[in-house]
């Protein structure tokens, strides 16, 4: 049973962390892509290029360490979970609620696939459901 939760904090502190990176992406990126085009179609382009660079990096940090090498040389570490945006999606609820250790948290590189994952999810949103940068015939 005892594993069960721990998968089950790990899948919610992904997708809260998941949604508040993207919702930051999109705070961000918005302003840039309607200064930059004057409409919603640079926010679509810039969501799909962030999640690729999100997917991108969360690849990399999902890469195991070499074996036999003690020091990598290019090591992307996990940041601690106290830290920066990490620390902060942990004192949300709901993962606040559960109250967990270190070691529940999903790995930096799960995270950034989640979010990437989502950042191309509303980037897929904007155009299949708004209709962005779709071209009308007529």
């Amino acid at each position: 049973m005892r594993s069960g939760r721990r998968l089950w904090i790990k899948a919610v502190d992904g997708v809260q962390y998941a949604v508040v990176l993207t919702a930051l992406v999109v705070a961000v990126c918005t302003p840039v892509g309607l200064l930059a085009t004057g409409s919603l179609v640079g926010l679509k382009w810039l969501l799909f290029l962030v999640g690729l660079l999100l997917i991108g990096v969360g690849t990399v940090k999902l890469r195991p360490p070499p074996a036999g090498r003690e020091n990598p040389r290019f090591g992307v570490g996990n940041s601690r979970a106290d830290d920066g945006l990490g620390g902060l999606v942990g004192r949300l609820p709901p993962v606040a609620w559960f109250d967990p250790a270190p070691s529940d948290h999903l790995s930096d590189g799960g995270r950034f696939l989640l979010a990437g994952t989502l950042s191309w999810a509303v980037s897929f949103g904007l155009e299949a459901v708004l209709g962005v940068g779709v071209p009308t015939v007529g």
